[in-house]
């Protein structure tokens, strides 16, 4: 499965583009993460990629086939999650999650004891069936968070898009989302497209990488190729020194601000 945006170009007025000519790819079991100043379009990228917001041009094409609508085809096989806020409603985390079933329930139907099923399942994997039954309004952020991924996934897609899913949690629970991410690519073969503010975290676990530039140009591909200091200068206005560390055998790559 391959997933593609080609020249895509989005903005207010034909000649004012916030994105223009955006142009990556991703396939199973690959992570790609989006970088880029406040302001640059990355929220808006997904937007358009999904459909939520209309393009001004480009293409979307998923295995070859060009997505002209946004169909519930498209959504049994591409899931979403935006930025992370606290809800107000005392929905039960279950609750929560069996409403991504909602693309696989056809009309006014009620979810049935197999969409149960694969709710409590898909809690279960992520490690979070403890809060089955926890109103929204009592769970920390990073739990909410694990919630919401936990909804995109049991529609059982191809895709998980999701929309700085890091942003607001501690350390502890940035490693938390950042690990399960990997795992359901490398596990479940999923295609995962994420925005990001952490240069670290795209080098964890992003396969490739696509950097918004503040003069509206961008850079998309190898993660150890795209971030280097030239780039995010560049894109950030921050000098920075990448370095690696070697724990145990194994190579982690940082950003450091030097400042």
């Amino acid at each position: 499965m391959i997933f593609e945006v080609k020249n895509l170009c989005y903005g207010y007025t034909r000649n004012d583009f916030i994105l223009n000519d955006i142009t990556f790819s991703v396939k199973s079991g690959e992570i790609v993460s989006i970088l880029g100043a406040n302001g640059v379009g990355k929220t808006t990228l997904l937007k358009c990629i999904l459909g939520f917001v209309k393009r001004n041009s480009g293409e979307i094409v998923l295995d070859g086939e060009r997505i002209k609508n946004f169909s519930r085809n498209f959504w049994k096989r591409v899931s979403y999650v935006s930025q992370i806020k606290r809800q107000g409603f005392a929905f039960s985390a279950l609750d929560m999650v069996i409403l991504g079933r909602n693309v696989h329930i056809q009309g006014l139907k009620q979810p049935s004891k197999t969409d149960y099923d694969i709710a409590v399942k898909t809690l279960g994997k992520l490690r979070i069936d403890n809060l089955k039954d926890r109103p929204l309004t009592e769970l920390s952020m990073g739990e909410l968070q694990m919630v919401l991924i936990a909804r995109a996934l049991v529609s059982e897609p191809e895709i998980i898009v999701l929309d700085e899913p890091e942003s607001s949690l501690d350390m502890k629970n940035q490693i938390v989302i950042i690990s399960l991410l990997k795992e359901l690519a490398e596990k479940e073969r999923l295609c995962v497209i994420f925005n990001t503010h952490y240069p670290d975290n795209a080098f964890k676990i992003a396969d490739k990488t696509l950097l918004l530039n503040r003069d509206k140009s961008f850079i998309f591909g190898e993660t150890c190729d795209v971030i280097n200091s030239e780039n995010i200068y560049r894109a950030f206005g921050v000098h920075v020194e990448v370095s690696d560390n070697i724990i145990d055998g194994k190579i982690y790559r940082n950003v450091i601000s030097v400042f």
